[in-house]
């Protein structure tokens, strides 16, 4: 098929059903009944509304993550009480989350909300939080949006999803709901988007408007703020326009039907292997910490660790993170080596400097000296000889994230093997085949490939 063709058959691949609508408006209309009634019976005043992807109708079909705000004419503070105790009194079996402020979140037959107290604005008034905005954008949206937008936004979501870059949270760092919907919007159409893409210049790439303020790698400047970058939690330029590329040169349905996993332990060791490359496993439980938290804090201490162990000659070729989010996590390390030699080389002074020659000979008078280069050095016992030391090392030493030291502490290590879960396994395959493999006819048919959902 050529591009149009895969684009075509793509959009009917997106479009959600009636029935998948009404079912979902009636669920959402039940949540509303209750917050309404719950809302009269504290006597609060307060405007609950529907909001994101749902209100905007350019969800997709596999979508179960609602958003629902309760909004109050008050200070800030009051605001966020009043929407807080209405949620709370309404469902009492929730989860209390936390973003600029606390919103909960509660699971109701089969759907996600997300509950989020607010200030009530108009247009032109002051925005006290960031979830202020949120109506802002529905009613900037409701006045451009047509069905043929929709559609088009939805093709877009779909192709982001499969490539694993849609959602601004810190564990993937892509493309908000919003920030699609406006890129569909200025650039007219899903293909007119990717085909621009890929010309787009990092830290140089504007649009919507001017912008004056902090540079990004891409921004998109917020019709009902002039001042916010919605592309600011976008991270990933350089991956996404490699997407676009590899969808240009060879279009496929692919790209829209969701993210392919591989569990194939013994190909992912025989590719390592064929690398002379080892891979150093952390595993351990997921700290009782939200997801958001969770994703920044081992986000640092996987760049952390990997600084050490270039600091110690144990150079990383590539890294990846797993988390169910509930009970367990696992940090993969490709590593040249595991083993260091007994001794290192330690540089020390030019031979003309004297006096810190002098000192150099005297601090290292038990190790073997020798003169290369007009400078002196020394072959010193390693403290470190190898990348388990390495490990216990890291932790005594360095800072490592607060939430994140009882775990690793008691985390498990191992080189990988055949023994391991699914998810290690599936990671281990992401590892072995890098960025957006399953889309990659050629690396499919060579290590001939078996695709899982």
């Amino acid at each position: 098929m050529n591009l149009n063709e895969v684009i075509e058959k793509a959009l009917e691949l997106v479009k959600v059903n009636e029935e998948e609508k009404v079912k979902a408006n009636q669920v959402i209309n039940e949540v509303l009944e209750r917050l309404e009634k719950t809302k009269k019976e504290l006597g609060i005043d307060a405007l609950i509304e529907l909001h994101g992807s749902f209100a905007h109708d350019t969800f997709l079909s596999d979508d179960k993550d609602i958003d629902i705000f309760i909004l109050s004419k008050a200070e800030k503070n009051e605001a966020i009480n009043n929407g807080l105790k209405i949620a709370k009194a309404c469902f009492p079996n929730h989860i209390e989350r936390y973003a600029e402020h606390p919103f909960i979140t509660v699971n109701y037959k089969g759907y996600n909300f997300d509950i989020v107290p607010a200030v009530l604005i108009e247009e032109g008034e002051e925005i006290k939080t960031a979830a202020d905005r949120t109506r802002l954008h529905t009613l900037y949206l409701k006045k451009v949006l047509n069905d043929e937008f929709r559609n088009q936004i939805r093709l877009f979501k779909k192709f982001l999803k499969t490539i694993e870059l849609y959602g601004a949270e810190i564990k993937v760092e892509g493309f908000s709901g919003y920030l699609c919907e406006l890129l569909i919007i200025h650039y007219g159409s899903f293909l007119n988007l990717i085909k621009e893409a890929v010309k787009w210049r990092e830290y140089k790439t504007v649009i919507g408007g001017e912008w004056k303020l902090q540079p990004a790698p891409l921004v998109v400047v917020d019709p009902v703020d002039k001042n916010r970058n919605v592309a600011a939690a976008f991270k990933k330029i350089s991956l996404f326009k490699f997407a676009c590329n590899l969808f240009l040169s060879k279009p496929s349905l692919k790209f829209f039907q969701g993210r392919k996993y591989s569990e194939d332990i013994n190909l992912a060791l025989k590719i390592f292997e064929e690398r002379n490359t080892k891979v150093f496993v952390i595993e351990g439980k997921y700290p009782n910490i939200p997801p958001d938290v969770f994703w920044g804090e081992v986000k640092r201490a996987k760049q952390s660790f990997t600084s050490f162990l270039e600091e110690n000659e144990i150079h990383v070729l590539d890294s990846k993170i797993y988390s169910d989010e509930k009970e367990k996590f696992a940090i993969l390390f490709e590593v040249e080596k595991i083993e260091l030699p007994l001794k290192k080389k330690l540089k020390g002074p030019l031979i003309n400097d004297i006096s810190n020659v002098k000192r150099f000979i005297e601090a290292h008078k038990k190790d073997e000296l020798l003169v290369e280069n007009s400078r002196i050095y020394a072959y010193t016992d390693r403290k470190i000889r190898n990348i388990f030391d390495a490990f216990q090392r890291w932790l005594k030493v360095y800072s490592i994230p607060k939430d994140l030291i009882s775990v690793l502490n008691e985390s498990k290590t191992y080189l990988l093997n055949e023994n391991v879960s699914k998810e290690v396994a599936r990671a281990a395959v992401d590892l072995a085949l890098k960025d957006l493999w399953w889309l990659r006819d050629e690396l499919i048919e060579k290590f001939n490939v078996k695709l899982i959902e």
